[in-house]
C-alpha cells in the first residue's frame, strides 16, 4: 500500500482557533498540535468517501468517525465522553 504524506498549511481566524481551542481541550498554541492528531483521521474519512465505501446514515458516520479519531488519538487525549460528543 502507498503511503501519501502531506504537509499542509491551514489559515485560522482567531475565531476559529478559540473554538478548535475551546472543542479540543486545549490552549490557542497548542491547537496546530491538536489538529495534527486528528488529521490522520479525517483524511482517513475522506478516502473511505472517494473511495466509494458508501455508509448507510448519520449513525454510522458519527462511529466510523469516533473510530477513526480513537485509532489516531490516544484515548490520553481525551478528557471526558463530553469531549469526544464535540468531535463527532
Amino acid at each position: 500500500m502507498p503511503q501519501v504524506d502531506f504537509d499542509i498549511s491551514l489559515n485560522l481566524s482567531d475565531d476559529e482557533a478559540i473554538a478548535l481551542a475551546n472543542a479540543s481541550g486545549c490552549a490557542v498554541g497548542d491547537v496546530e498540535h491538536r489538529l495534527k492528531l486528528y488529521a490522520p483521521a479525517a483524511l482517513h474519512e475522506y478516502v473511505d468517501m472517494f473511495a466509494g465505501q458508501a455508509l448507510t446514515g448519520v449513525s454510522e458516520t458519527r462511529e466510523r468517525r469516533l473510530v477513526s479519531i480513537l485509532v489516531c488519538v490516544s484515548a490520553r487525549g481525551f478528557h471526558a465522553d463530553r469531549h469526544l460528543n464535540t468531535l463527532i
